[in-house]
């Protein structure tokens, strides 16, 4: 394993996150971080004037989004260019698509867990491939697969956030994180498969699943404190804002595998 230090620049306007990143990252003598804004004029700048080798890239910025940075890099090849891990609110398959186009390495969906950000920092830097990191890396060779089975999986994780078992909801968000683990496909087009899939196993419709979860989770949030929502897992998310369906199916799904 390649144990030289990491130059990261982080690149993000939630100031909350961005300092809990930079924070987790000067914990850890592996990374240096060489860089940081909170827009993507300062953030192209940091890049610049920088050597990197690992940039933490929101795609939403002001001034200057994560897709119109990645396009200055299209052309540069080599070790002067930064390999590029994107952060994004939403599962959005347009995004991912052309960031892809423009060479970024990997994706993560936010809310997420710090630590599990820590190991897709050095896989994504060990990568030296060329190709996308996900089609390259082997997870178990880094994360020791929970002995649980999704299913199970699921249902502690729900039990844990406090959520009530006896919601339509709970039901329908324990399905989809376990269908979501199995094939992670699915995450990327929830209402035109995820959703679907769920209704027909329970005999009900897309909107009905989508409103359930939705249920649930204000439910959830509102029984208890919601900033210690994602807390118990570990999970950086701002504390005035409730998760989508798919940020928190996303972020369960993303968990199994630390």
């Amino acid at each position: 394993m390649d144990n030289n230090i990491i130059n990261v620049a982080i690149i993000e306007d939630n100031k909350e996150l961005h300092k809990s990143i930079h924070y987790f990252l000067e914990q850890n003598s592996r990374f240096n971080v060489v860089g940081r804004a909170y827009d993507g004029i300062e953030g192209l700048k940091v890049l610049n004037e920088n050597r990197v080798d690992v940039a933490l890239l929101d795609i939403v910025l002001p001034e200057l989004d994560g897709i119109r940075i990645l396009e200055e890099f299209r052309d540069i090849r080599g070790p002067s260019r930064p390999k590029f891990i994107m952060f994004t609110a939403v599962s959005a398959e347009s995004f991912t698509k052309k960031a892809m186009e423009l060479g970024a390495d990997y994706f993560v969906l936010k809310p997420f867990d710090l630590t599990l950000l820590v190991n897709r920092i050095i896989q994504v830097y060990e990568n030296n491939s060329g190709r996308p990191f996900e089609s390259v890396i082997n997870l178990d060779t880094y994360h020791q697969r929970p002995e649980t089975t999704p299913s199970t999986f699921a249902m502690n994780v729900l039990h844990k956030i406090g959520m009530p078992s006896n919601l339509k909801g709970s039901t329908y968000l324990k399905q989809a994180i376990i269908m979501g683990i199995e094939n992670k496909d699915l995450l990327g087009s929830m209402t035109k498969s995820l959703y679907p899939t769920i209704a027909k196993k329970y005999n009900t419709n897309s909107a009905c699943v989508e409103r359930a979860i939705r249920h649930a989770i204000g439910k959830t949030w509102d029984r208890g404190d919601s900033s210690g929502f994602f807390r118990t897992m570990g999970c950086i998310y701002p504390q005035d804002s409730k998760p989508t369906n798919s940020a928190l199916i996303s972020y369960i799904t993303e968990l199994y595998d630390t």
